[in-house]
C-alpha cells in the first residue's frame, strides 16, 4: 500500500513550478495543468511505485497463503516442507521466482513504454542470475545432496508439477490474489497520492 503513495505523493510535489507558472500563464485550467503538467512530469515516480508494489503483492500473497493454508503456491510449499520434498520445495521456490520474474518484467515493459522519453530507461542485466545459476549447477554435479538438489533436477520437477498438473490448483489463485491486490492498491493509492501531493 504505502510504496505506490508515497512515491506518487513525491511525483506530484516535484513537480518543476516553472512548468505549472508556464502552464497558468497560458491559460491552462487547474484539470488541464494536472493532465498535460503534473501527472506526466510524476509518471516516472508513479511507475516506480507501482514496480515496487507489484513485487510486495506478490510477497504479501505468498505469505499469506503460506502461514493461512489458503489455497496456492505459499500453501504447496508449506505442504513440501512439512513433509521432507526438496525437489517440489525447489520446484515451488522456481514458480514462485519465475512469477516474480514475470510480474518485474511486465511492469518493467510498461514502464519502459510508457517512460521512453524518460532518462532513466536502460537495458536489464540477466548475465547475473545465469551466472548463478551455472555455478550452482556445476557445484552440485559434483556432490550429490538431497538437502541441495541440481537446478536440472529442479527444473524437470517443476515442468512436470506446476507447468500442467497444479497450474489452476496452486498458481492460479495466487495470481488472482496477486492481480486483486495489485489492482485495488493502484486505485487507491494513485487516486490518494494526486491529492494528498497537490495539498
Amino acid at each position: 500500500f504505502w510504496p505506490l503513495l508515497v512515491q506518487t505523493m513525491y511525483g506530484v510535489r516535484d513537480v518543476d513550478p516553472l512548468a505549472i507558472d508556464t502552464g497558468r500563464s497560458f491559460g491552462l485550467g487547474r484539470f488541464e495543468r494536472l493532465v498535460r503538467i503534473t501527472l506526466p512530469s510524476s509518471l516516472p515516480y508513479i511507475a516506480t511505485g507501482l514496480r515496487i508494489s507489484s513485487t510486495v503483492s506478490l510477497i504479501l500473497a505468498f505469505t499469506a497463503e503460506l502461514f493461512m493454508g489458503t489455497p496456492g503456491l505459499g500453501q504447496a510449499m508449506n505442504f513440501a516442507v512439512s513433509y521432507g520434498l526438496n525437489d517440489q520445495l525447489y520446484a515451488l521456490a522456481l514458480a514462485t521466482g519465475f512469477l516474480g520474474l514475470a510480474i518485474h518484467f511486465l511492469t518493467a515493459a510498461a514502464e519502459r513504454r510508457l517512460l521512453r522519453w524518460h532518462p532513466s530507461q536502460r537495458p536489464g542485466e540477466i548475465a547475473v542470475p545465469i551466472a548463478i545459476l551455472a555455478g550452482w549447477q556445476l557445484w552440485t554435479a559434483q556432490a550429490a545432496s538431497p538437502q541441495f538438489p541440481r537446478p536440472s533436477t529442479i527444473l524437470v520437477e517443476f515442468q512436470e508439477l506446476w507447468l500442467f498438473a497444479e497450474f489452476t490448483t496452486h498458481v492460479l489463485p495466487s495470481l488472482e490474489r496477486i492481480g486483486a491486490g495489485f489492482a485495488i492498491a493502484v486505485v487507491l493509492e494513485v487516486g490518494l497520492g494526486i491529492p494528498i501531493g497537490l495539498s
